[in-house]
């Protein structure tokens, strides 16, 4: 036979006579050509029926008896013989002629029942099969529940393989025996391999079992599952801890799918200051408003759905004492300039920091030569707050800082000590030069945060001689080596004469000791 097909990738053979083997090919046509002939393909036709499925010595559940399709475009009739013999001679014979290729008896078909089955199909011309191997295939007794978890939530999902052709009964009690006015039955089509049951009532055991059922009959009930239905729960985060939380926590639990949770947070242990109360979904909340620092609170949940509510839960926290972390000067710093700028870290909450310094090591030094309380810091960019602060000469002094938060004060920080530069240093002239002119200046290293250097000059190292000079100037450091403060001493120095010469720094709030005097002569 020859067939021409337009467009196509496929095309479907005639019946044909069983056990024949048949040769064909293809070639393509298009406007004005014809391609060559394709290699040649060969098939040999079936002389056998072929059971397809289920698969022989096998259990499962009810299902159909599929025999392999011997046509795709024609109907061709098919011949079943089942029965609970292999022989096929017991009352429960069924011998069906029908267009096909699957098999199902609703009287036939029980739970348990072994089937024995072979099957023939005729085409259209009348040419029949050899009958097919006897396959044989067990309904099983009972179908199966899939394991369950220990504890399960208000709302739950079982589930099952499929049961094929039968119905579900599911049945779910809180009596192991299935006896209680709580038992609930619930029938699905056979499509369905899940089921969800809602509102199971908190820290109950809940018993589960499922059987199929086809026309009149049902299977043996699954073997039982069962699970405990989650109860109380309590807050997860922050919870009965000193550990210090932040003021606006974020407040964690542990979720019951079904159910909704109520939560409450107070103020006093009494439980009678309450500051919120929610009820919600999710297994969080974040608290909108900042917390008092340093305060213990305390918090209650529920878990409720349209049948059950928990006990509530009770929790508590402390929210942190707010100490700032302090920057410089470092603890124990020596040598620290008379005008010092104190970092700090400021949190995001706080209005405004406070920084104190006091003299000596520990607040209040008595007696206590100043104290400073400042609010008024500036921002450097670098998230660190500073002040500029004057202190005195060669002290030891103590600071400390604090936040504050509305009428909220938090815990102050610990206290660093720190120790100012006594006296300055005399650089030019060197000590114990010889040959200098007689007009030239002087200068040293100052202390930053001076205003003015006093400076003295004489030729007796008592500084009380006739000759005596002094004077005071800015302290003013150098444009090229700014570590060096000019002291403008007197132009009308003797010829071939020793001086002596010192220097001290003052500023608003103290004045430093006197140097070591240093020595020169001038030229000759």
């Amino acid at each position: 036979m020859e067939s021409v097909h337009s467009a196509t990738i496929s095309a479907y053979s005639p019946s044909c006579r069983k056990g024949l083997k048949v040769y064909w090919r293809a070639r393509a046509y298009k406007s004005g050509d014809t391609s060559a002939w394709s290699d040649t393909y060969n098939f040999t036709t079936g002389v056998k029926m072929i059971n397809n499925s289920p698969a022989s010595n096998t259990t499962g559940a009810l299902r159909t008896l599929n025999a392999y399709p011997v046509t795709i475009l024609k109907q061709a009739t098919y011949l079943f013989k089942v029965d609970t013999s292999p022989t096929f001679n017991s009352p429960l014979y069924v011998f069906k002629t029908q267009p096909n290729a699957y098999f199902i008896d609703t009287p036939l078909f029980q739970f348990g029942r072994k089937l024995y089955w072979t099957c023939t199909a005729i085409n259209i011309d009348g040419d029949t099969l050899d009958w097919s191997d006897v396959t044989n295939y067990t309904i099983y007794t009972q179908p199966l529940l899939n394991n369950i978890s220990a504890n399960i939530y208000p709302r739950n999902i079982l589930t099952w393989p499929t049961t094929s052709l039968a119905m579900v009964e599911l049945q779910w009690d809180t009596a192991a025996d299935f006896s209680s006015v709580r038992l609930q039955t619930n029938f699905l089509a056979p499509v369905n391999t899940q089921d969800t049951q809602y509102n199971l009532l908190f820290d109950r055991r809940y018993y589960f079992r499922i059987r199929a059922k086809f026309g009149n009959h049902v299977s043996a009930w699954s073997l039982v599952r069962n699970a405990l239905v989650y109860g109380v729960g309590a807050i997860t985060s922050p919870g009965n801890a000193l550990s210090t939380v932040i003021l606006k926590p974020s407040i964690y639990w542990a979720l019951r799918t079904g159910a909704s949770s109520q939560l409450q947070l107070y103020a006093d242990s009494a439980l009678t200051l309450l500051l919120l109360d929610t009820l919600t979904t999710p297994n969080s909340i974040l608290y909108p408003n900042n917390l008092k620092l340093n305060t213990k609170y305390y918090t209650r949940l529920r878990h409720m759905h349209a049948l059950d509510t928990t006990a509530w839960s009770n929790t508590w926290f402390k929210t942190y004492t707010g100490q700032i972390n302090l920057g410089q000067p470092s603890n124990n710093v020596v040598n620290q300039d008379v005008r010092l700028r104190f970092y700090v870290r400021k949190d995001t909450w706080a209005d405004k920091v406070v920084i104190e310094i006091d003299s000596g090591s520990v607040f209040s030094a008595n007696p206590t030569r100043f104290f400073i309380s400042s609010d008024s810091l500036k921002y450097d960019g670098t998230f660190y707050y500073y002040l500029d602060t004057s202190v005195g000469y060669g002290g030891t002094f103590v600071w400390r800082a604090y936040q504050i938060m509305g009428n909220d004060t938090a815990e102050r920080s610990l206290a660093r000590v720190f120790k100012t530069k006594t006296v300055p240093s005399l650089y030019f002239p060197p000590n114990g030069m010889i040959g200098i002119g007689t007009s030239t200046g002087a200068l040293i290293i100052g202390i930053n945060g001076s205003e003015r250097v006093q400076w003295q000059l004489d030729t007796t190292t008592q500084f009380n001689s006739p000759e005596l000079a002094q004077g005071t100037d800015l302290h003013m450091p150098d444009d090229f080596t700014p570590q060096y403060v000019n002291l403008n001493l007197p132009t009308d120095r003797l010829f071939e004469k020793t001086y002596y010469w010192r220097a001290r720094c003052i500023n608003r709030m103290d004045t430093s000791k006197w140097t070591n005097s240093f020595s020169f002569s001038t030229t000759t």
